[in-house]
């Protein structure tokens, strides 16, 4: 017997507004799901809706119509047990690494200790360590983006 799934996307439609009462359609009844630990690939050319498709998961937007569930519970918002890696960087200019790392763990009340041991964790994870007192403009957009990784992943991991 199949697991149920953990991420259900049912019959998910999304479109904009394009003016003069026209609507564009990103998603149109996209339907599919995903077990508890397991990995799944988005392919499609630009355009085609995979980041909309994202910021739906995260809650960061609502579908037109259909319902994205995630262990059982609809999503009708952002969610703490979730993180999202944005395309573009999102640090913060003026906090070294290992500050935005530990940002969102201090914004969720999280004591200095637990902060400063998740944000080594994930820092080394994503092999970044030896760049923790560096700052945002001192790194290449790849290094960049692991941070982001580690900021997103240190933050879920203490919310659960």
């Amino acid at each position: 017997m199949l697991a149920p799934d953990f991420l259900a996307v049912d019959c998910v439609s999304k479109s904009y507004a394009r003016g003069h009462g026209e609507r564009l359609a990103v998603l149109d009844k996209l339907s599919f799901g995903f077990a508890e630990q397991h990995l799944g690939v988005m392919l499609g050319p630009s355009g085609c809706g995979k980041s909309t498709l994202l910021r739906l998961v995260a809650g960061l937007e609502t579908p037109t119509s259909g319902e994205i569930r995630i262990d059982g519970a609809r999503i009708i918002g952002p969610g703490r047990h979730r993180g999202m890696v944005f395309q573009s960087y999102t640090s913060f200019p003026w906090l070294n690494v290992r500050a935005n790392v530990e940002y969102g763990l201090k914004l969720h009340g999280e004591s200095l200790a637990i902060a400063e041991d998740t944000a080594e964790h994930f820092l080394n994870r994503v092999r970044s360590r030896e760049f923790a007192d560096a700052y945002p403009e001192q790194l290449s957009g790849g290094m960049r983006q692991r941070v982001a990784l580690a900021r997103a992943l240190a933050t879920i991991r203490a919310r659960c």
